[in-house]
């Protein structure tokens, strides 16, 4: 916050009492911040055929992120009797800067090298696919014990003092998650004595 206010604010209204200011001084601030943070699409590098190269911005990231800054700090302001009245309109965020779209986009096999796990020893591929399939912790499943494990029940038990909260909690495993851990532990009930799956 203190970079984009040294960077957009204090240049262009920095040496101006507050009181002051304008509702249109500080819409045009956004805007010109929106304008200054826009990218044009990089054009692909000299030989990569085919590639597409960087996406463009349109700035409108850095608009949203600087109105929601000036916004709270104006509110404040007037809250204090700095300014009389609000710079900035209540609900002008839309219109000014209206905040990116929701990304709907999922990664792909290769993004999340599922694949590339193929390549390596069985417990590695299944701490590496764990990780994928559980969404737990690294050190979770790097520490994982056969005690924890109830692959009849499709049930992962990790201890408390083994989270970060200290909670234990109770995992589903699914069934892609069932055959990683039976690649490392092939009985279908594992003995509480088997080391950790630490690759």
């Amino acid at each position: 916050m203190k970079r984009v206010c040294d960077q957009a604010v204090v240049p262009k209204l920095g040496d101006r009492v507050l009181a002051e200011t304008t509702r249109e001084d500080w819409t045009r601030l956004i805007a010109g911040w929106r304008a200054a943070a826009a990218r044009p699409k990089a054009k692909p590098k000299p030989g990569e055929k085919g590639k597409s190269g960087a996406p463009g911005r349109d700035g409108a990231g850095a608009a949203a992120f600087l109105y929601r800054m000036v916004s709270a700090f104006l509110n404040f302001a007037e809250m204090q009797g700095w300014i009389p009245a609000p710079l900035l309109p209540r609900k002008g965020a839309g219109v000014i800067a209206p905040p990116l779209a929701a990304r709907a986009r999922a990664l792909s096999e290769a993004e999340l090298v599922w694949r590339a796990a193929d390549r390596e020893p069985p417990k590695l591929s299944a701490f590496v696919r764990l990780l994928i399939l559980t969404g737990a912790r690294e050190a979770e499943v790097a520490d994982i014990a056969a005690g924890e494990l109830d692959l009849g029940d499709g049930r992962w038990a990790i201890p408390g003092h083994r989270t970060k909260n200290g909670i234990g909690y109770v995992l589903p495993l699914s069934p892609l998650a069932l055959v990683e851990l039976r690649a490392v532990w092939p009985n279908e009930t594992p003995d509480a004595e088997h080391p950790s799956a630490r690759p």
